[in-house]
């Protein structure tokens, strides 16, 4: 434990040192951040893991190493998300606006410099928000869009202002000067890039000093100010030549080589394009090359040299197409590149989604395995709606819920009890025969039915729609059918008012609900029948209690009787009470004379006294 806390101790250090010198020192930057990465990620330390691929992913950036610039910088975003680390994302951010700025993609540069934006409402980042400012003035000067310029570097500067951060100051007042310089302001623009260079200075920020100097010059230049014009190419040279800063350093000799062109110094100008020349040799720089090619055509033209004339005019030619097709390219690439991270970045999305989904239905399940005995525990189709609509709403989205029961005699299926956002309706059901109720087709056709949109995928089931019976209209709809082995029970639904609100995810689980249900039906199936049974039985034991009774009552009264006419008459009355009796006789058989007498016989209520005798055979 000592140790682990020393080494994240280590790493927390190591990783500040590197964010410092993300700008001034890239290749040192990269070296750090590199080693806490991997000693963030032995010991499992997130905090430690995402600051070291965002310093990584940052310097690379400034080493135009945009391909693992952007690599580094999306899953460093992805994990200070995860770490609730906004103001570092923020940071993050301002690097692929940086990233796409440098690749001439500025329609991605604009997006993310809003999103620094953003971030820092969210944070209450006011250097955030001026670094946002400051991208996005920059994306319109480049684009000439000038006074759109202007105002973001405005704002951006005013926030600046509020800040102890000469670095941020700097930048953001070179870049105003720069875009009030192509908007014709030049007062103005010198003022912002004296300003500039002020606060360069204070905060040890060279390649800045550089910028601010250079742009001095280019404006003194352009007021014909050529003496105080190379003054400041000069000093920038020389700024840019302590830092290393090799494309800088050839902009600015060529620029002072072409001022000197102007004024007449040809042989001056003519060393200083050379060297500019090796330079951008040296590093391959298309755009530097065309230029200075360009000016020293210019340079064979006043000689009158017309052969090098041709020569630099083809080179200038030659080198301003590979330019344009760099710049082609480099917008080609960043597209790709952009395409590529966003494929990346939806796939470990859809990987995330599935893990999520596989652990949801994992617990579901758990839950569901839980409340199935529950559900097979209920004895009525309207107890067993209620019980599953109450899970179901735990677990998805179910503002309807209906279980209906097919009757295959009466060719009809019924819902019981159908219940939406709470309410339960009036028993409802639909004719087996009509084909264009989705009840209907999923119990016929034993069919389970999705659909994520009523309105354009209902013509996939029916021919055509029909309003429901009971409750609203939905937009998301399930059925499933409700069987057991042997037999089709009925089918179940769950309802949505909202689009897409179903997966093939919740299909499962409602799958797995169909299957208790199921159960369940069966068991109060069998109940219904137990009760039937039951109060069938209760009923003739009934029947007999009360028919023995009622005979040993007559027989205790027909004991009592000595007068067969008496006899006849009870005996009659008591029969009339248990059956029907519109006819009622006895029959007296007299042995001696082998014959059956016929006396007191009764005819709907009448007695008749006539009696008459029938001899037995």
């Amino acid at each position: 434990m000592v140790k682990e806390s020393i080494d994240k101790s280590a790493i927390d250090q190591l990783n500040t040192e590197a964010f410092e010198i993300i700008r001034s020192d890239p290749h040192r930057c990269k070296e750090i951040s590199t080693e806490n990465l991997l000693a963030a990620t032995s010991i499992h330390y997130p905090e430690g893991k995402a600051n070291a691929m965002a310093s990584l992913g940052s310097c690379q950036v400034w080493l135009s190493q945009y391909d693992e610039a952007l690599t580094h910088l999306y899953e460093a975003r992805k994990l200070l998300r995860e770490l609730g680390d906004k103001k570092r994302e923020a940071h993050v951010v301002y690097h692929l606006f940086c990233s796409f700025y440098f690749l001439a993609d500025y329609d991605h540069a604009l997006e993310f410099a809003n999103q620094i934006l953003t971030l820092a409402d969210e944070n209450n980042d006011p250097d955030a928000k001026a670094n946002a400012y400051n991208g996005i003035g920059t994306i319109y000067y480049t684009l000439q869009e000038n006074k759109k310029a202007i105002d973001n570097l405005s704002t951006g500067l005013k926030i600046a202002e509020t800040l102890d951060d000469k670095h941020l100051l700097a930048r953001i007042l070179d870049g105003l000067g720069t875009a009030l310089f192509q908007n014709g302001e030049l007062d103005k623009a010198i003022n912002c890039k004296e300003k500039s260079l002020v606060a360069a200075r204070e905060s040890g920020m060279r390649n800045i000093e550089g910028y601010a100097l250079n742009g001095l010059a280019n404006i003194y230049f352009e007021l014909k100010n050529y003496d105080k014009a190379a003054e400041y190419y000069r000093l920038a040279i020389e700024a840019r030549k302590e830092i290393s800063f090799k494309p800088g350093t050839a902009e600015s000799v060529a620029a002072l080589g072409k001022l000197f062109l102007k004024i007449g110094k040809k042989e001056e100008a003519f060393q200083l394009l050379n060297e500019a020349l090796q330079i951008a040799e040296e590093i391959e720089s298309s755009e530097y090359l065309f230029k200075i090619h360009e000016s020293l055509s210019e340079y064979y033209e006043l000689k009158k040299d017309i052969d090098s004339f041709k020569k630099q005019y083809e080179l200038y030619f030659k080198n301003k197409e590979i330019y344009t097709s760099e710049q082609h390219r480099q917008k080609l690439k960043s597209k790709e590149m952009q395409m590529r991270m966003n494929q990346v970045e939806k796939e470990k999305q859809l990987l995330e989604k599935k893990h999520k989904e596989l652990e949801n239905y994992s617990r579901d399940l758990e839950l569901l395995s839980s409340l199935g005995k529950k559900i097979t525990s209920q004895i009525s189709v309207e107890s067993i709606n209620k019980t599953v609509y109450e899970i179901l709403n735990t677990i998805m989205n179910a503002a309807g819920f209906g279980i209906g029961v097919a009757d295959e005699k009466n060719n009809w299926i019924e819902f019981p009890g159908y219940i939406e956002e709470g309410e339960v309706h009036a028993s409802a059901g639909y004719d087996l025969t009509d084909s264009n109720r989705l009840a209907v087709v999923c119990y016929n056709g034993d069919q389970e039915i999705l659909i994520r949109d009523y309105d354009k995928e209902i013509e996939k089931f029916v021919q055509k729609s029909t309003e429901p019976v009971i409750g609203k209209s939905v937009n998301s709809i399930i059925y499933l059918p409700i069987k057991t082995e042997k037999r089709k029970i009925g089918v179940l639904t769950v309802q949505s008012f909202e689009n897409n609100a179903y997966t093939d995810y919740h299909v499962n689980l409602v799958r797995n609900l169909a299957v208790y249900c199921a159960i369940a039906l069966e068991n109060a199936t069998s109940y219904e029948k137990l009760e039937e049974i039951v109060e069938e039985r209760t009923s003739e034991v009934k029947k007999s209690y009360e028919t023995t009774k009622r005979l040993n009552d007559l027989g205790r009264k027909l004991t009592s009787l000595t007068k067969l006419e008496d006899i006849s008459k009870t005996l009659y009355e008591e029969v009339k009470l248990m059956m029907d009796a519109d006819s009622f006789g006895i029959r007296l058989y007299v042995p001696e004379k082998n014959q059956v007498e016929y006396r007191f016989q009764i005819e709907k209520d009448e007695l008749i006294r006539d009696v008459f005798t029938v001899p037995m055979t």
